[in-house]
C-alpha cells in the first residue's frame, strides 16, 4: 500500500502557519489525545509517535478500530459523523507530539485551498488503511487473517520479509482475535514451515500451504 509523503502543511509560509494559531503538544503513552463527539472544527495532526483509536459500546466492551501513526489527521472535523453515536477515544500508544488545528481559522486563511488538498491526501491515505483492514478482518480464521496481513506487509516491504509494526498484543487487536489463539497459530505456522520469525522479523517461506 502507498503511504503519502505529503505534510499537512506542505506550501505554506511560516508566517501563514503561525497566523493559525497551531498549538504544538507532546504527550506520554497512555494520553486520551481526542474525544468524539463535541462536533468542533478541530482536528489533530501526529507529527511523530503512534496511537490507537478505541470505541467502548454500551455494554462496556472496547474495541480497537485502528491504528494511526505519523502524518496520520483525525478530529470531529473530518470524521465525526463516522463515530456519531459511539464513545470513541484516540490514546497515545507512544510518546506523540502532535499539531492542534482550529479549522475555523484554517476556513479563513489564504491558504486553505492548500491546506484542504493536504488534508484530503492525508484522509484519503488514512481511508487507504481502513480498506486493508477491513480486507484483513473478513479472512475467516485466524490464519487467513495473520496471512492477509502479513502479505500485505511483505508487499510493502518490497520482499519476503518484514519487521512487525505492532506488539504481538496490538497485532491481536489489528486482525480481531484473542492474543493466546493467535500465537498458538503463529507457532503453528513456524512449525509447518509457512513462516520463519526472529524477534519482530516475520520472512514467508510457503505462502501457499494452509
Amino acid at each position: 500500500m502507498k503511504t503519502t509523503t505529503r505534510s499537512l502543511f506542505d506550501g505554506v509560509p511560516e508566517a501563514e502557519k503561525a497566523k493559525l494559531g497551531v498549538k504544538y503538544i507532546t504527550v506520554p503513552r497512555g494520553t486520551v489525545i481526542y474525544s468524539y463527539g463535541k462536533r468542533a472544527k478541530n482536528a489533530c495532526w501526529i507529527i511523530d509517535g503512534s496511537a490507537r483509536t478505541l470505541r467502548t459500546d454500551e455494554n462496556g466492551f472496547v474495541s480497537v478500530i485502528e491504528f494511526l501513526g505519523a502524518k496520520s489527521l483525525f478530529g470531529d472535523y473530518f470524521d465525526g459523523d463516522f463515530v456519531k453515536g459511539d464513545f470513541v477515544e484516540i490514546v497515545a500508544t507512544t510518546k506523540c507530539k502532535i499539531a492542534v488545528i482550529d479549522f475555523e481559522k484554517v476556513e479563513k486563511s489564504d491558504f486553505y485551498t492548500t491546506i484542504a488538498a493536504n488534508a484530503l491526501e492525508l484522509v484519503s491515505a488514512r481511508l487507504a488503511k481502513f480498506t486493508q483492514r477491513a480486507e484483513i478482518l473478513l479472512s475467516r480464521t485466524i490464519r487467513e487473517k495473520l496471512m492477509c496481513y502479513f502479505k500485505k506487509r511483505a508487499a510493502e516491504e518490497g520482499g519476503e520479509s518484514f519487521e512487525l509494526k505492532y506488539t504481538l498484543t496490538n497485532l491481536a487487536d489489528y486482525i480481531f482475535a484473542d492474543r493466546s489463539a493467535m500465537m498458538r497459530e503463529i507457532k503453528k505456522m513456524k512449525e509447518s514451515g509457512v513462516i520463519e520469525t526472529n524477534k519482530k522479523t516475520i520472512r514467508l517461506i510457503d505462502v501457499k500451504q494452509k
